[in-house]
This record gives structure tokens, sequence and C-alpha cells, in this order.
């Protein structure tokens, strides 16, 4: 089969996806794309320039899947002519729906910011087939999909999310999860005190406030352990990562963004604690990578966490549980060896999904 992928967003987890389905797929599968910024003016005016590219590059495709920050209207209407009836599908990294804004973005303060779902719902209604990475992704579409069309004057269209749920599947990520394999001498957890890992972006909607502030009153306890600080820092990243820097000094391995994928890898395996405070992970890529590193989660009961790391975590369900339930954690003794979750997920890594993206992928005309 030959294939395009249209990608407006081609940084971060949606390149992670791409480039690992095009290097593992047995089907040809062009790109299609443009740089991650922008996440914005991507949705209002990547359709325009990703089809201006389709059609001079004057190639014949079986399928065509498009991911979500596009406006699939206009995508279709721009290639209508040139594709015939090559279906269109949608596959979805995140949703407008259910993406938590920043509290800064001027966006949310006008009521501004409800276009971009109806770009989503629209792109979808429009799409042959629509793929979620997660069924809380999928679900957190139709269900909020449903009340926003439900909100609107008149002539709310609420037909369009039974069409959508009709033709929704969901197809989980692929990772290269084999990649994170070291020796088992240097894998295993050989610290006398828990490592408590953060790898997610420095950004509001992964709660940085709540991870922070409890561990800044359990060093106020003298309760014991060391830090390792990852994932990629912003421009406008909270103030509250340069206090706790600051605060925690005394108790931080590694603080920072690392470029180098082997001295990642080399990180996450030091790590014994995963606590993770998350309010928006439509997957959780980081998550993943951790626990198949042999940290112990813990985790939020919300989002795709229990779906994907079903008993392999421990659990809690309001954020005022977190410092006593970690506290807890921090007492019990070190671990001494690496987990067995990382049989568990295995079925996550390309060399395994990919066989399940290419049988669907040759599903197209079902």
């Amino acid at each position: 089969m030959k294939i395009a992928v249209i990608e407006p967003f081609y940084s971060g987890s949606h390149r992670q996806w791409l480039d690992g389905m095009i290097s593992h797929s047995s089907h040809t599968i062009d790109r299609y794309s443009l740089p991650g910024r922008y996440w914005k003016w991507r949705m209002h005016g990547a359709a325009v320039t990703l089809a201006q590219k389709f059609l001079v590059a004057g190639k014949i495709y079986d399928l065509i899947l498009v991911t979500d920050m596009i406006d699939l209207a206009q995508f279709k209407a721009r290639v209508s002519n040139r594709i015939n009836n090559t279906p269109i599908w949608i596959y979805f990294h995140e949703n407008q729906l259910a993406y938590p804004w920043s509290s800064n973005d001027q966006d949310v303060k006008l009521k501004r910011d409800l276009h971009y779902a109806w770009i989503n719902i629209c792109s979808a209604h429009l799409a042959d087939r629509v793929i979620f990475n997660s069924r809380y992704n999928r679900d957190s579409f139709l269900n909020l999909g449903f009340r926003y069309l439900e909100a609107l004057p008149d002539h709310q269209c609420s037909f369009m999310i039974d069409d959508i749920r009709q033709k929704s599947h969901i197809l989980p990520l692929g990772l290269n999860l084999s990649a994170l394999d070291l020796d088992p001498s240097i894998s295993s957890k050989s610290s006398n005190e828990h490592v408590i890992l953060w790898n997610h972006r420095w950004e509001e909607d992964k709660n940085p406030k709540l991870f922070f502030e409890t561990l800044m009153a359990l060093s106020e306890e003298n309760i014991s352990f060391r830090l390792i600080v990852l994932g990629k820092e912003y421009s406008r990243s909270p103030k509250i990562f340069t206090l706790a820097k600051q605060l925690l000094r005394e108790h931080i391995d590694h603080w920072g963004y690392v470029d180098d994928r082997y001295q990642y890898t080399q990180l996450l395996h030091q790590a014994t604690i995963l606590p993770v405070t998350s309010y928006h992970d439509f997957f959780g890529i980081s998550v993943m990578e951790a626990a198949y590193c042999g940290a112990y989660l813990f985790l939020p009961r919300r989002m795709s966490y229990p779906d994907l790391f079903e008993d392999i975590a421990q659990y809690y369900d309001k954020d005022d549980e977190y410092l006593k339930m970690l506290e807890n954690i921090l007492r019990a003794p070190v671990f001494n060896k690496i987990f067995d979750q990382k049989e568990q997920l295995k079925g996550y890594d390309w060399k395994n999904m990919i066989k399940i993206y290419d049988t669907f992928f040759e599903t197209k005309k079902m």
C-alpha cells in the first residue's frame, strides 16, 4: 500500500509516532508535515499549505491519514479533484474538547477558545474513519462533543457525534521501548534511597505545583529521597520549577532536559518511583517509558492511565490524598530489582504494534 500522512504538528509525540510508523511499516508511507509550533495557526492554516504540498507532489495513494491539528474540510476541498475516492482517516493524538487550556491564555479570558473544538468535530465527521490513541481520548471526545453541540443556540447538529461514534476506532501509539533496554548491571536499582522521577513537559497541564509542593513538604519532614527532573522546558514554564530547584537542591541528582537518548535512558533506569500528578494525558508516553525502565507507578485514577497500566500501578483518587500516600511509599524499603511490568508493556513496542497497524491499514475498504 501507498499511504500519505498529513501531519501539521511534526514535533514531540506526533513526530515520534510518525517516524516510528514509517520506519517499521511494511507499507510505503510518505510524510507531508509542518514544524510543531504555533498550534493555533496550524489548526487554521496548515490545511492550505499541506494541501499545496500534496498537490505539487502529484502522487496517487491508497490511503490518506491526517492528524487532529488540521482543518480537514479545507484540506479535503483543496485536494478533492486529485484524490477521487481515496479514503481519508484522521488520527487523534489529543482532542481540543478535553485538552486543558492555560490560565494565562487570552483566548480563554475573551471566550475565543471554542472554535478549535469545532474544527476537531467537523474534521472527525468528514473523515472516513476516526482513530484515537486511547479509550479515554475517544470517550472524552464523544461525551464532551455531544455536550458542546447541545450548548449551541440552534441547529445543534448532534447527529454528528453519533456518526463519529459509528466509525471510531482505538489504535494505541507504538513506541520504541526496546531502545530503552540496558545491560542488567547498569539498569538495576542500586540506590539506598528512593529516586523520584519527573519526565514530563514543564507545563501547567502536568500539574507541577502539586508534585513539587508535595516534595517540599516531605523534605521539611526529613523524608529521605533523591530527585531526577527531566522533560522539556519552555519560555513560559511554571515558576514552581525555579522555586523547586532552589528548595530541593539537596535532593537533586539531575535537573533539566536531556537531548542524548542514552543518557535519558540511564536516568530513567535510576528512578524507583514515578509519582504522576498530570491533569492531562491522552496516552502517556513518558509514563510508559518510565514504567518500562522499572519505575514504580503512582498515578491519578483518571485519563488513560487505568486502561494502559491496569494492575501495575498504585492509584490515588483525589489530589489531597497524594501527599500521605507518597509519604507511605517513600517510607517503604527501596525496590532492589526491576518490576515485571516490562513484560506487560512490550506489546506497545513498534516491533509488535506495527503488525496491528499494518493489518488495520489493509482493511481500508471495510
